[in-house]
């Protein structure tokens, strides 16, 4: 009987030889030594997210730190020269005196929430901190971009 696609089974075919099982074991380690590189990858990308936010929470924590001692000037000084062109030390302070009008004087920042973000070879990193006062808490969001002096504040946004 003449079968239209063949024999499927044929029982004189010879066992699988040494080199299959070898290219078997080639694949399943090229596999192996590409898993291990991609987890090797993503935690050499999360440390350096790391390292890079750390400067940026520095930073981000002195500038609070300046505005919650009524030290304007340093705070000034720790903004980005867009920032300082748009906002004088004399509305820093008014912003700090609204918020403590309505939250009491500053008793804590804690430790922030941290994005980084590289776009075209520009690093910025968007902290989130709740910020704690004698009278309550406040969201405060700080972008920091990083420049020749370091990271320096873009842009502050506080929630009343």
């Amino acid at each position: 009987m003449n079968q239209p696609y063949g024999n499927l089974y044929q029982p004189n075919m010879p066992p699988p030889t040494r080199n299959s099982n070898t290219l078997a074991i080639l694949i399943l380690g090229g596999v192996a030594i590409l898993g291990g590189a991609a987890i090797l990858g993503v935690i050499l990308s999360f440390r350096s997210g790391m390292d890079t936010s750390s400067d940026a929470i520095v930073a981000g924590n002195r500038f609070i730190d300046n505005m919650g001692s009524h030290n304007y000037p340093a705070a000034a000084s720790l903004l980005s020269p867009w920032t300082q062109a748009r906002i004088s030390t004399t509305e820093l302070k008014d912003m700090e005196t609204l918020l403590e009008k309505r939250y009491g004087p500053l008793t804590n920042h804690g430790h922030p929430s941290w994005f980084v973000q590289t776009y075209n070879g520009q690093t910025s990193v968007r902290l989130s901190y709740m910020v704690q006062f004698t009278k309550g808490n406040s969201p405060l969001g700080l972008v920091l971009m990083k420049g020749n002096k370091g990271y320096q504040v873009e842009d502050i946004h506080y929630e009343l």
